[in-house]
């Protein structure tokens, strides 16, 4: 009995690596993707870029429409006096009449939605960049949990292979039961743990999707590149500099108060003095009334319309639109303050990182994995304990995902500090 026991619990031992080694098929195709062909399709694919690029356009169209001219009118009157029983006679008059500015209108409403197209270029700008420094903390993102994965799922095949070796030692009494056991479920836990990892690799594929503005579908786009290094000197100073000088926000800030200060002189050319300019034609039929008659006989005529602008009194909207070009200047001189804050933070953080990454060379990850094989190599030979070996594997691993960690964030780091520049 001792014997057959022995084979059944050996034959599990022996199909259990094989259940371990079963995974989920995965059918979609994947696609290498370095970082400047991942951007270059968001730039192209991304909906939101997309929709908020129609706002460009349909500043564009505004400004077109506020290119035109004022239109003319006309009136065409006819007028019966009771011809048909009085005989007075009958007339038809025409009249052309055409609105005049003195404030030039038509020129201030060009100059408004000139200065809102251009607005609406830099707010387009100055979106992108933000897309772009977030599409590539996404990149990143999944560069580390693709390379998290892979970490596991070497530990995984690891103690896979441990299973399996120690199920054929349990078969030939080299170890006993116990140890076994402990192998095949620190296999399983392995397993376990690589697919909650691959469930956020997969989260991070799709959101690369996402940000290309494609559909999830047969086709995944993977991380091909590493992690960028950065090898030049920084200059606060100079970093300042250049952001004062890249920012689209800032100059958005300053179109915004031209805007206003534009707006403001449109306001001023509406209220401004107008007058039309009109001339009549008139046609006046026979009068054969015997008390008064008269010949057939034209008659011409031109003049001035004045509206009396009493509106014009109220200066309610005027006091508004200076208002609103004074908040505009207060507004580009917060934006001037926040992009210098912003650029010290993002140095500051860049600072602190680079020299952490310091604490995390290759030689050290290295030297652990020389240590996690010496351990598997002792503990074949049953020189060693499996608490040894684990202890081992634990070490090598929060190592290198400290490693891939600090990376992305050194990384993170970079990429905050050129969106804070407004640079590629």
């Amino acid at each position: 009995m001792r014997n057959i026991r022995l084979i059944i619990t050996a034959c599990i031992f022996l199909a259990a690596p094989h259940i371990l080694r079963a995974q989920p098929a995965d059918d979609q195709v994947q696609v290498p993707l370095s970082l400047n062909d991942f951007l270059s399709g968001v730039t192209r694919g991304n909906l939101g870029f997309i929709a908020n690029s129609l706002n460009v356009s349909i500043a564009e169209a505004e400004l077109r429409a506020a290119k035109v001219f004022a239109d003319p009118e006309v009136a065409v009157e006819y007028s019966n006096s009771e011809d048909w029983s009085l005989q007075m006679g009958q007339s038809l008059s025409a009249a052309v009449s055409y609105p005049v500015s003195l404030g030039n209108k038509r020129g201030a409403s060009i100059g408004v939605a000139r200065t809102r197209m251009e607005l609406e270029q830099y707010l387009l700008e100055s979106w992108l960049q933000d897309l772009k420094a977030e599409a590539s903390l996404a990149y990143y993102a999944c560069l580390r949990d693709l390379q998290t994965y892979r970490l596991e799922e070497d530990t995984y095949l690891r103690m896979q292979e441990l299973a399996r070796a120690d199920s054929l030692r349990f078969i030939t009494g080299e170890i006993p039961e116990i140890d076994a056991v402990r192998t095949r479920l620190e296999a399983h836990a392995r397993l376990y743990e690589l697919k909650r990892l691959r469930s956020d690799l997969d989260n991070s594929l799709l959101n690369l999707s996402r940000l290309q503005g494609r559909l999830p579908g047969d086709t995944l786009f993977v991380p091909s590149g590493d992690f960028p290094v950065l090898d030049e000197q920084l200059i606060l100073g100079e970093l300042t500099q250049r952001a004062l000088e890249h920012r689209a926000d800032l100059s958005a800030a300053i179109k915004s108060g031209e805007l206003s200060a534009k707006e403001l002189r449109l306001l001023r050319a509406e209220r401004a003095p107008e007058f039309s300019l009109e001339a009549s034609y008139s046609h006046n039929s026979v009068v054969m009334n015997e008390i008064a008659p008269a010949p057939e006989h034209r008659s011409y005529a031109a003049g001035l319309v004045i509206p009396l602008k009493f509106s014009s009194l109220n200066r309610g909207a005027v006091m508004a639109a200076s208002l609103a070009a004074e908040q505009s200047e207060l507004t580009r001189k917060d934006v001037e303050n926040l992009i210098i804050t912003e650029v010290t933070q993002a140095y500051n953080v860049y600072v602190v990182i680079d020299r952490q990454i310091e604490n995390y060379s290759r030689d050290l990850i290295e030297s652990a994995e020389r240590i996690l094989d010496g351990r598997m190599f002792l503990y074949r030979r049953g020189e060693t304990g499996l608490i040894d070996v684990l202890e081992a594997q634990r070490t090598y691993n929060e190592m290198k995902m400290q490693y891939y960690q600090i990376m992305y964030d050194y990384a993170a780091a970079i990429t905050e500090l050129r969106r804070a520049q407004a640079i590629e």
